[in-house]
């Protein structure tokens, strides 16, 4: 896989914690992520939050609870999506999501068999 940033990557990129805005559960079976996106236009382009390139080693959902994002799977651009909509996520795929309006809300949700939070396998630092 590739580490390098694709072209089509917003110039404007955060660190490994994107946002401040996020609400963790972890029960016994299940692990549930809420984070809240900002976005802002100027001069015509979107300045988004991003949610870090990723992986994991188990499949799950990306729930866009309100908003929109555009997505990318592999460095591939999977395109944008509306809430309210649900994003599949393979195992060990690369995936991130950048904010297309101002807040956006994502919901990832992780099956974990008590195993507790899912390990994040690979966050290259761009």
């Amino acid at each position: 896989m590739n580490n390098s940033r694709p072209p089509y990557f917003p110039e404007r990129v955060h660190p490994t914690n994107p946002v401040e805005q996020f609400v963790e559960v972890l029960g016994e079976r299940v692990f549930v992520r809420m984070i809240v996106l900002r976005a802002k236009e100027e001069n015509g382009v979107i300045m988004g939050d991003i949610v870090p390139q990723h992986v994991h080693a188990d499949a799950h959902y990306t729930m866009l609870i309100k908003g929109r994002v555009r997505a990318w799977i592999d460095d591939k651009l999977m395109g944008d999506f509306y809430a309210p909509h649900a994003i599949y996520i393979e195992a060990r795929k690369q995936h991130t999501f950048q904010a297309l309006v101002d807040d956006t809300v994502i919901v990832c949700n992780h099956i974990t068999d008590g195993k507790g939070e899912p390990k994040i396998l690979k966050f290259p630092s761009n």
